[in-house]
């Protein structure tokens, strides 16, 4: 980095829990961890598409938490095993944005994983079998009414049994974590480390294995002697697991209900899952990006961000306005808790004002004081005065842009441990917007630092070219006849060159992943 000395200060959003926190190091102020004084010395803006960007803004070492693979079965549309990995196979196209992982010989993993395929194909299910398992492991389905909300396959058996399997990395080790469940309740539940002795099967060495007897209840087996490499695991460590085991309700994993029960053994594992991993929601991503606009700098920052995306937006900001505006639109349980003694806390209001659109209104509590202000935009007129024009009248692409920059700004820092999950990367955004915001995600990711990645799900056929992407960051969905879906890295397909045309050969349907259109659809009843 270059400049003098720069002091970061890492906020991560989110629910509060054990493992999130603020660190302060040595200058300038960190949200979502881009550092504003770092951001005006390298100018941070966009380049044309393809130029090359300054390196990446790196201010401290730390090991990487990424996600090696996730597989699952019985899950929504997909009744056998499919899987997503992220470890780069031996192709050496764009090799410069791949993330190394220290200790683990051979192990390179891939900033970015694409899924292509037909309406209703199954791509929007993987991302949300990643959302499932975020939210199990953190506890969100443990009071469920109903029981968990785990769907099968269907038509099939989606009584059967759901299985997931996910590797990840945490603090430079390797974590294989998989469980079992129905609608009912968990039915068997594992935890793995690796070794650092290269990649294969045989370095997986057990942690513990949970399985439920004829009552229901959680029955684990603790394996301490396979983890003579891991901190603080005694005698007493067991004995506060065994009675934890006894504990472990069937709607809770065990790790869990650990870190419920203030046992920080596995309390980094389930930050990973907490922090680490993230979903871009609407509303989520919408009141972190309103909070980012508490700080002016920010405003600047969004701004020339809008102004090189060409959205005709000059500035964003935030505008007080009188709580009278949203009356009407306040969720009741969200004034209920303003209006008790309760922490700091943000909500984003919808305030409808016609019939397609409406205002955005952040309405905050902090040190007992709530604030209401409303999200505007500006724009600069011909002869260089500004306007308010207003956020409800902008474009649907330019409200979704809003919406995921906050995602991005994460992708792009250089120096976030994230994994971001985005459904329809490419929705609202015209080819070239879509492209130019993945080239700056796949160009932080240059460096050996690189921490972040992104898992996205799109149609726009212009992301599928090997002067992008890799092969084997492409990934088809399809659906059989039977409703059935498939999930095929492209790099599995034989004769792949750097120089095939892949959207051609796509669209020529070698790859699959095409809806099966009856071209006489609408035709019956018409006159001849």
């Amino acid at each position: 980095m270059s400049g003098g000395s720069c002091r970061r200060i890492v906020i991560v959003y989110g629910l509060a829990s054990s493992v999130n926190g603020v660190i302060a190091v040595d200058g300038g102020v960190d949200v979502g961890n881009i550092c504003i004084d770092c951001v005006k010395r390298e100018n941070f803006a966009f380049r044309a598409v393809g130029e090359r960007m300054k390196p990446s803004l790196i201010s401290q070492v730390r090991e990487v938490g990424v996600l090696v693979s996730f597989t699952f079965e019985n899950w929504k549309s997909y009744r056998g095993p499919a899987g997503l990995s992220m470890v780069a196979g031996r192709g050496r196209s764009h090799a410069g944005t791949l993330i190394p992982v220290p200790g683990y010989r051979g192990l390179s993993l891939l900033p970015v994983a694409g899924i292509w395929g037909g309406n209703a194909g199954g791509k929007t299910n993987i991302l949300d079998a990643l959302r499932f398992v975020k939210a199990f492991v953190t506890g969100e389905y443990e009071t469920a009414r109903g029981g968990i909300p785990v769907r099968g396959f269907r038509p099939g058996s989606p009584d059967s049994p759901t299985r997931f399997s996910i590797v990840f990395i945490v603090d430079g080790r390797m974590w294989l974590l998989e469980f079992s469940l129905t609608r009912s309740g968990v039915i068997d539940e594992a935890l793995y480390w690796h070794t650092k002795d290269g990649i294969g099967d045989s370095g997986w060495r057990n942690v513990y294995s949970r399985t439920t007897d004829g009552g229901g209840d959680a029955v684990v087996e603790l394996q301490p002697a396979a983890c003579p490499e891991l901190p603080g695991w005694d005698d007493e460590l067991c004995g506060r697991l065994a009675e934890c085991a006894k504990g472990t309700g069937p709607y809770r994993l065990f790790l869990s209900n650990t870190v419920g029960q203030r046992i920080p053994v596995f309390a980094h594992l389930y930050g990973w899952f907490d922090s680490t991993l993230r979903h871009a929601g609407a509303d989520t991503q919408y009141t972190r990006f309103s909070k980012m606009l508490t700080d002016e700098r920010y405003c600047r920052m969004f701004g020339e961000i809008l102004r090189a995306l060409d959205t005709g937006v000059d500035r964003v900001g935030l505008e007080n306005a009188p709580a009278s505006e949203i009356e009407r639109s306040m969720d009741p349980r969200f004034r209920a808790r303003l209006e008790s003694d309760g922490d700091t806390m943000y909500q984003l209001v919808h305030q409808p004002l016609h019939d397609i659109t409406d205002a955005v209104y952040l309405v905050a509590k902090k040190d007992g004081n709530i604030s209401v202000r409303r999200v505007q935009t500006y724009r600069r007129r011909p002869d260089g005065t500004e306007e308010r024009f207003g956020f409800e009248n902008e474009s649907s692409g330019t409200r979704r842009l809003l919406e995921v920059l906050p995602v991005f700004t994460d992708l792009w820092s250089g120096d976030t441990e994230c994994v971001w999950l985005l459904d329809e990367i490419d929705k609202e955004f015209h080819t070239d917007m879509t492209q130019a915001l993945v080239r700056r995600v796949l160009e932080s990711s240059e460096g050996a630092h690189a921490r972040s990645q992104m898992i996205f799900t799109t149609h726009d056929l212009m992301l599928m070219d090997t002067d992008l992407l890799r092969a084997d960051e492409i990934y088809i969905a399809e659906r059989s006849r039977s409703g059935e879906s498939s999930l095929t890295a492209l790099s599995s397909y034989k004769g792949i060159r750097k120089d095939l045309d892949l959207r051609r050969s796509y669209l020529e349907g070698r790859f699959g992943g095409l809806p099966s259109i009856d071209a006489s659809y609408g035709s019956e009843g018409t006159e001849e």
